[in-house]
């Protein structure tokens, strides 16, 4: 009697247990697998960007440019000799973030220079024109350039990253020296990591994948290697150099000329001028590869009785950029020349030209005001 009982308590658990068990397979059945949810909200976003219209825009492209970014400001506005410099022509990576974030908020998108223009026979003569561009309605183009990409020595030691290199992922990061004299690797430092950072978390800030331009010089080497001809470890630096150079086109950056060795073009004789930009072609050219763009030191240009752009032009370049409290755009139907000026982001303009920059960012919301150690 007590082997029944217990083969029949035992048959109610086996029959109970069945019961939950269907009874959670069907539950499981009715609760959505989030792999397919994930696959229905990336579908949804999909079918939003088809959506979107895509209208010509002709207006000017704003163009905005600044120098290589301050990681620990502590470093830069210690007192020394560079430190009103580095205030008045440098921002700091957090600015940078800020500025970044009030383009965006403001409806910008970034645009490169291979989408805006190209070059066409008309009558047997080479000129440059602008293309279509279509942009999603709404936004605005603009392009950003980076000065001096080169950790030039007065930059050394005062909290700027000193080459970009590969950080362990494969992806490219800054090198810099913390305040702790440690050298560390992060993306969190320099503007082509920090750029690469907000476009894919705003994916809708960069169109045709549009990243920034490089303008560069070439008296020191480039983006912290130095490959000058007079350099010691030259062919390893060159070596590194180039491997940084494809990742950074293949990700969608553009290189400018910024000539060789910085010169005032306005004050330099044509023969100096042809000295500095065989140079550039020969050291820097060779290893960043052809282009038509011309980013002119201090935003000075050669005089017209010095010859210097007819020069420039007859070596290849044809879009020359300089600097201008607006986004200035000329082009010459007749000629292959298209003449611009970009707007600087640094210290000097945003503490003390707010006024100036509000169509692009509120100053007084891009400041970082702890990091520069003044008071508002």
């Amino acid at each position: 009697m007590k082997l029944k009982k217990k083969l029949f308590i035992s048959v109610c658990f086996i029959i109970m247990c069945l019961s939950v068990g269907c009874s959670s397979t069907k539950d499981t059945k009715s609760i959505k697998d989030p792999t397919i949810e994930k696959s229905e909200e990336v579908a949804e976003i999909k079918e939003n960007i088809k959506e979107v219209n895509m209208v010509k825009y002709e207006g000017v492209i704003e163009h905005l440019f600044v120098h290589p970014l301050i990681v620990y400001p502590e470093l830069a506005y210690d007192g020394d000799y560079e430190s009103n410099t580095l205030s008045k022509w440098f921002v700091t990576t957090k600015e940078f973030k800020n500025a970044l974030g009030e383009l965006y908020r403001n409806n910008y998108i970034l645009v490169a220079y291979k989408d805006i223009y190209e070059e066409k026979t008309i009558d047997d003569k080479t000129l440059t024109v602008r293309k279509d561009l279509m942009l999603p309605e709404g936004k605005k183009p603009i392009i950003i350039s980076v000065d001096d990409l080169n950790a030039n020595k007065y930059m050394l030691g005062n909290g700027i990253t000193e080459k970009l290199v590969f950080d362990k992922d494969g992806e490219i990061a800054g090198y810099v020296k913390n305040p702790e004299g440690k050298y560390i690797v992060s993306k969190d430092t320099e503007i082509v990591p920090v750029l690469e950072t907000f476009i894919k978390e705003h994916p809708d800030f960069s169109h045709n994948g549009a990243k920034g331009t490089l303008a560069i010089t070439g008296f020191e080497g480039i983006l912290g290697y130095r490959i000058q001809q007079n350099s010691i470890n030259r062919e390893s630096e060159l070596k590194e150099c180039k491997k940084i150079v494809e990742k950074l086109k293949n990700d969608g950056w553009e290189f400018a000329s910024h000539s060789y060795g910085h010169p005032n073009l306005e004050k330099i004789s044509l023969e100096r001028l042809v000295n500095d930009t065989t140079k550039w072609h020969n050291e820097v050219e060779s290893v960043v590869g052809d282009t038509k763009i011309y980013i002119t030191p201090y935003g000075s240009w050669p005089t017209k009785e010095s010859g210097g752009l007819k020069y420039l032009k007859d070596r290849g370049f044809s879009i020359f950029a300089g600097v201008g409290p607006i986004s200035y755009e000329k082009i010459y139907k007749d000629q292959n020349l298209v003449m611009t000026d970009r707007r600087n982001l640094d210290g000097g303009t945003l503490l003390n030209k707010r006024d100036k920059f509000l169509d692009l960012y509120d100053a007084n919301l891009v400041i970082d005001y702890k990091g520069r150690k003044i008071s508002k």
